[in-house]
């Protein structure tokens, strides 16, 4: 899976501790540690299917086709558009 880069915002005191368990784990990098322990979480055998799974709100609806009938269309110009470029 594709890695992405954001900013993350932490609390010294937990910037801290991150960089120790990334020390002492002998990790590569905080952000490597940090993906790790999002990762457990995420998929934790506690956590619900729901919560593991859900891809609630990673999607936008455009306002001017809230009924998705243009969508079909809309994603094989996207593929298109894709393969044009890698070409």
């Amino acid at each position: 899976m594709p890695k992405r880069s954001i900013s993350v915002t932490l609390h010294e005191d937990n910037l801290l501790w991150l960089q120790s368990r990334t020390l002492s784990s002998k990790g590569r990098s905080l952000s490597e540690t940090l993906d790790a322990i999002v990762t457990a979480a995420r998929t934790a055998k506690q956590a619900p299917p729901s919560v593991v799974r859900s891809v609630v709100g990673t999607v936008d609806i455009a306002t001017d086709d809230p009924g998705l009938e243009q969508a079909d269309s809309y994603v094989r110009a996207l593929i298109e558009a894709s393969g044009k470029a890698s070409s």
